[in-house]
């Protein structure tokens, strides 16, 4: 029995070695791609940021109404909810500034990624002549 567990493990094994994938190259990213990733991190982002803000709303809101009621209960007895609700908005809040910066990068690289017809100089006949060649161009901000 311990055979034939053995040889099933090895031969599993033997299989995943030699049935590996080789990864596709990775295809350029284009300037719509670029900016539908900035587009979805925007949605996100304003997602998390007012529904942090609405979570530290109605966490304050609890707070303030529970107030006087928990400072006369003891200890074990006290409704937290309202903390726990504006810790979570304050992470939501904090949690949305990320994709607000990512976004903000991937626009400007869709904005700087772009297909112009650029000329360029063609020596034909011994003669210099200038001709618009459709060409992509990546602007660098200094």
């Amino acid at each position: 029995m311990k055979k034939l567990i053995f040889l099933l493990a090895f031969f599993s094994i033997l299989t995943k070695a030699f049935n590996q994938q080789i990864e596709a190259p990775k295809m350029e990213v284009t300037k719509q791609e670029y900016l539908k990733k900035s587009k979805s991190q925007i949605i996100t982002g304003t997602i998390l940021l007012s529904g942090g803000a609405i979570l530290i709303g109605a966490g304050l809101s609890t707070i303030l109404e529970n107030g006087i009621v928990n400072l006369f209960e003891q200890d074990a007895k006290k409704n937290n909810s309202g903390e726990v609700l504006t810790v979570l908005g304050i992470i939501s809040i904090g949690g949305s500034i990320p994709l607000f910066i990512s976004a903000g990068k991937n626009k400007r690289k869709a904005i700087s990624l772009s297909v112009k017809n650029q000329p360029s100089q063609v020596l034909q006949n011994n003669q210099l002549y200038t001709k618009m060649t459709p060409s992509l161009t990546f602007k660098i901000n200094l």
